[in-house]
């Protein structure tokens, strides 16, 4: 390997390494009982919903510190955690964002919940809404983008909510003509659509969804449990 490569590949480890040293993750209180294997999904449960029938694992407080720690690398190492004590849902007790030192602290209950428990929880979920967010840190940087060919802007750390009303097939553009354009259509007790107009959060398209996104880097689909929680993290910018 030549000198610069190697130079480049030791400051892209060194970067790397300040962003985990940046992110901890600590167990405030962790059940007498939990379950004995890993987990692999990551659900989000509603605050203020019932957990009575949910199995308590642990409660967590993950901690951010420096720009370039965004909420998605702090939630990633809080579902690396909750699923690695068995913990297949969260449910968020409370956040807090200190601009001016940039650092930030999210604390979460975790449970494991069975199938049909889960499925009750997500039919109490908004259903025919669509969200679309710029960036997830506060900032004055706009971000523009189109409904129904009516342009809209949003800041960062804010995001634009849209209700399909029943039979509505909303068009949602980035870039113009030869940008990224979706097209997302009312179905009864159809889930909530969560959209990133910045690089953040790629998912793969919901099935049954249309739209140049997933391969421009224009905008992309977002995960519906992260994105569940920006809502909530985040203000709406509409």
């Amino acid at each position: 390997m030549k000198t610069k490569q190697l130079i480049q590949c030791l400051m892209a480890f060194l970067a790397f390494s300040q962003l985990v040293k940046a992110q901890n993750v600590e167990v405030i209180h962790r059940a007498e009982r939990f379950p004995e294997y890993e987990a692999e999904t990551f659900t989000f449960i509603a605050p203020g919903a019932d957990t009575s029938r949910l199995q308590y694992v642990a409660t967590l407080r993950a901690t951010g510190v420096g720009k370039n720690v965004s909420l998605e690398m702090i939630y990633s190492k809080l579902k690396e955690k909750a699923n690695s004590l068995g913990a297949n849902a969260f449910q968020l007790l409370s956040f807090k964002r200190m601009d001016s030192i940039y650092k930030s602290i999210l604390v979460m209950n975790m449970y494991f919940v069975s199938d049909s428990v889960l499925n009750l929880h997500r039919m109490l979920q908004e259903k025919n809404v669509v969200y679309i967010f710029g960036d997830t840190e506060k900032s004055d940087k706009l971000q523009s983008f189109k409904i129904d060919d009516v342009k809209k802007e949003i800041k960062g750390g804010t995001y634009y909510r849209h209700q399909n009303a029943q039979g509505q097939e909303v068009k949602i553009n980035k870039g113009g003509f030869t940008g990224a354009t979706v097209w997302i259509k009312w179905k009864e007790n159809k889930a909530a659509t969560f959209l990133t107009l910045t690089g953040f959060g790629l998912s793969d398209a919901p099935v049954g969804q249309m739209g140049a996104s997933i391969h421009t880097g224009r905008m992309n689909y977002l995960d519906e449990n992260l994105g569940q929680l920006l809502v909530l993290l985040l203000k709406p910018g509409n």
